[in-house]
């Protein structure tokens, strides 16, 4: 059996702390320790021990490696909340099946979790929640939406049909929703509809066309019926014209854009005013010899299954942006000239190194960058956020060749952009760390950016500076802004790269509060009310379970389900200690690439302690690797 030296230090608990892994390119790692009092250190080996079957020592076998993850246990999956937040919801895998049931607790009862009747699952699952100031619900699941009154009443206002999308409420209380190619806003006080929005890509239609050439232009000046016929065109849509601004029965005219183009994104103002439509190029994305073979399919053949293209056959996108006046019909072009480095010729010097190579010279190329809305993997809505009180927007916009992210803002009155933030990378601008929106009760910005190099939190009124709410060598993510606007909750590893606890900002004070200290991977979500944290927690040996705390309350989380058996956790934590104690990681490979940690009584005194020795054996301010189990403490340098 392979040797580890390990430090015992005797501070109210005892903790082994072994297996240093060096980073340097040597093959063998060189076991080091630290010189520390004689009364709390002792020098210990691990015998040498007779091999123990995998059974007696309860490891886990490559058969059940390579089987179905079901027997560590049905583990909780997607939780939250119910619409109206007084119950937690989450998911568990059915046994033997890929479907998930769907689990319901009361929060006086958070450990009593029922399966909810497939009747029911409206009333705990949703697509899109909205909440109204006064406290009325709306919310879609499948194929209807629904509306929760204060009262307690849920009345179903839209089953099949078009779609509601794209749900929000107005300054005005009636709920807003996309439906096909038209925004439209409902009452619901009593039910009636009105169109707010409508475009279409294609040329405006117009009652009479002018002479394509000078025999039209002959036969439209002579001919009496043809000049008869077209004049009765003009009436007729003049006549039209002057109804619908005189009579608000008739829709508004539908906004046209190019019939080459198609729709990119688009957010219409809270207050009903305008609308921000970004439109690009319609052109494929993929072509018929995008296809790759599918070797395992029901009638044994091979087949062809169509793919998204090749990288290298990605043509630039550019997206226009729009400003649409829905009162008066006006649309306007929203330039980029405004944002910095909108014409920056980002590999210049790399041009300049190739064309020097082959003997020439390169001058640099200042046109215009491909620019378009910021297209990010971690939300579906376009990257257009409007204030709730529809007099100011922002949106988020990135280069096509993903070197600069912008934040700007739109002068509504004047029709343009204003940069309030940019994010250059020379290498690459993440699609990641890239939340953004607005405070409820002010017009000021909140928003993560890498511009330090780790993902930060910043608040700013637009046309001031921003202002840092986190610093230092960690990242932040998953933001949730309270709906008092007092608070910013977030997730940060702040105290070691694989350890990720919640946090949140006090927008008071500038000051971090900090929610958890579970010593693992935590993910959180705040309850409607905003009292209550659910969270899921894991560590290296043990798979996510559910707790539950109140966020104003010093108490420790609760933990409300157990989903594995202790036999499974137990060899479960044996295998992963064991793949972290036996392998040589480098420092880079901890960029992304995290080892999590478990301790088990005394927590914060525990972990201080580990921590310092940690980085007083691997004889560097930055440590890579600590493992916890069982009260020792396992570091890897």
């Amino acid at each position: 059996m392979k040797k580890y030296s390990s430090l015992l230090i005797a501070a109210s608990v005892t903790f082994a702390l072994g297996g240093c892994a060096s980073t340097t390119n040597e093959p063998s790692s060189q076991v080091t320790s630290t010189s520390l009092p004689a009364a709390a250190v002792q020098q210990t080996v691990a015998p040498d021990v007779a091999p123990q079957t995998s059974a007696q020592k309860g490891e886990i076998t490559l058969k059940q490696i390579m089987s179905d993850p079901q027997w560590i246990g049905a583990l909780p999956e997607s939780m939250g909340w119910s619409v109206n937040g007084d119950k937690i919801v989450f998911e568990k895998e059915k046994q033997n099946s890929a479907l998930k049931d769907v689990y319901v607790a009361d929060l006086s009862n958070p450990a009593n979790a029922v399966k909810s009747p497939l009747s029911d699952l409206h009333k705990y699952r949703f697509d899109e929640r909205v909440v109204r100031d006064d406290g009325v619900i709306a919310y879609s699941f499948e194929d209807s939406v629904y509306v929760q009154f204060t009262n307690g009443e849920t009345v179903r206002i839209a089953r099949g049909g078009n779609a509601l999308s794209t749900l929000s409420f107005m300054t005005d209380g009636r709920l807003m929703a996309l439906s096909g190619n038209k925004f439209i806003a409902i009452d619901l006080s009593n039910g009636t509809r009105e169109e707010l929005l409508s475009w279409q890509f294609s040329d405006e239609p117009k009652a009479i066309e002018p002479p394509k050439d000078y025999i039209a232009e002959q036969q439209q000046s002579l001919v009496e019926y043809i000049k008869l016929q077209r004049k009765n065109k003009e009436d007729k849509e003049n006549a039209q014209k002057a109804l619908a601004k005189a009579n608000e029965s008739v829709a508004p005219t539908p906004f046209y854009f190019d019939k080459s183009h198609r729709l990119a994104g688009i957010s219409v103002s809270p207050a009903g005013k305008f609308a921000v439509v970004a439109t690009t190029e319609s052109k494929p994305t993929r072509d018929d010899s995008d296809i790759m073979p599918h070797y395992i399919q029901e009638d044994s053949r091979i087949a062809a299954k169509p793919v998204r293209q090749r990288v290298a056959d990605a043509e630039s996108v550019n997206h226009t942006l729009w400003l649409l006046n829905l009162k008066t019909g006006e649309k306007s072009e929203l330039k980029y000239f405004n944002l910095p480095g909108y014409n920056d010729d980002v590999l210049a010097t790399v041009k300049a190194e190739n064309a020097e190579v082959k003997g020439a010279t390169y001058e640099v190329n200042r046109l215009p960058r491909d620019i378009t809305l910021l297209q990010s993997w971690y939300w579906t809505k376009p990257s257009i956020r409007w204030h709730k009180n529809g007099n100011a927007v922002a949106v988020m916009l990135e280069a096509w060749d993903n070197k600069d992210r912008w934040i700007a803002t739109v002068d509504l009155a004047n029709k343009t952009l204003e940069n309030q933030h940019r994010l250059h990378d020379d290498a690459w601008v993440n699609y990641r760390f890239n939340a953004f929106d607005w405070l409820n009760d002010s017009e000021t910005l909140y928003y993560q950016s890498e511009h330090t190099g780790y993902s930060h939190l910043y608040v700013q009124k637009p046309g001031e500076k921003p202002v840092a709410l986190t610093s230092g060598r960690f990242i932040v993510d998953d933001l949730t802004l309270s709906s008092d606007d007092n608070y910013i909750y977030f997730k940060a590893n702040m105290e070691h790269p694989g350890l990720y606890e919640v946090y949140r900002a006090d927008l008071s004070n500038n000051t971090i509060d900090t929610m958890t200290d579970l010593n693992g991977m935590t993910d959180y979500s705040l309850s409607p009310d905003g009292k209550n944290l659910l969270l899921s927690h894991s560590k290296v040996n043990q798979p996510q379970e559910l707790y539950v705390k109140p966020v104003d309350e010093t108490t420790a989380a609760k933990q409300i389900t157990q989903s594995t058996s202790a036999a499974s956790t137990h060899s479960l934590g044996r295998y992963l200690t064991s793949l972290l104690l036996n392998r040589r990681i480098p420092m880079h490979l901890f960029t992304h690439a995290y080892i999590f940690q478990r301790i088990t009584t005394r927590q914060h005194q525990i972990k201080r302690l580990c921590l310092t020795t940690a980085q007083a054996i691997c004889k560097t301010p930055t440590w890579v690797g600590l493992v916890i189990l069982e009260n020792t403490c396992s570091t890897v340098c």
